[in-house]
């Protein structure tokens, strides 16, 4: 049920992905890197996203879970048109509805990924994500702002029952 686990492991995700992540450094698609936080405290680099992750507590007492929402916000400079962020939103949803409908597994993006919490004191697991929603706008007078709202279940059982 750590939020943090769920980010990290997003990155790591948005990293196997070879049009975004070569070696240790992020691609021209993504030339600002990932972020969870606001973003880049320095000059920025555009584009860039931020990912946020909020868990909805179910416990009881066989363990911890509940359902989670990851947004991910991608920004991008005005000037620079809706090219780069059209290339990274169609990226994070990933290729799951290409391969054989939406239940296939995809081999890039989230929609219908599990993610790998594997490294994770709380032995959480996670549910296949789902695409839950998904808008544009402006962020500012000069950037503007991609959101992409994945759901999900995070669990642990307890290791005494």
């Amino acid at each position: 049920m750590n939020p943090v686990v769920i980010a990290n492991a997003m990155i790591t995700r948005l990293k196997v992905d070879s049009t975004l992540w070569l070696t240790s450094a992020w691609l021209a698609p993504l030339l600002g890197g990932s972020w969870s936080n606001r973003g880049p405290s320095a000059s920025f680099v555009f584009p860039y996203l931020v990912i946020t992750v909020g868990i909805e507590g179910d416990n009881a007492f066989q363990g911890l879970g509940g359902a989670y929402n990851a947004t991910v916000a991608v920004y991008d400079e005005e000037t620079g048109g809706l090219g780069r962020l059209e290339t990274l939103v169609d990226r994070i949803i990933g290729d799951a509805v290409l391969a054989s409908g939406n239940r296939a597994t995809p081999t890039f993006g989230f929609h219908n990924h599990t993610l790998d919490l594997a490294t994770n004191t709380l032995g959480s697991k996670s549910s296949k994500l789902t695409l839950a929603g998904c808008e544009i706008g402006p962020d500012n007078e000069r950037v503007t702002r991609a959101s992409l709202t994945f759901t999900g279940i995070v669990s642990s059982t307890a290791v005494n029952q």
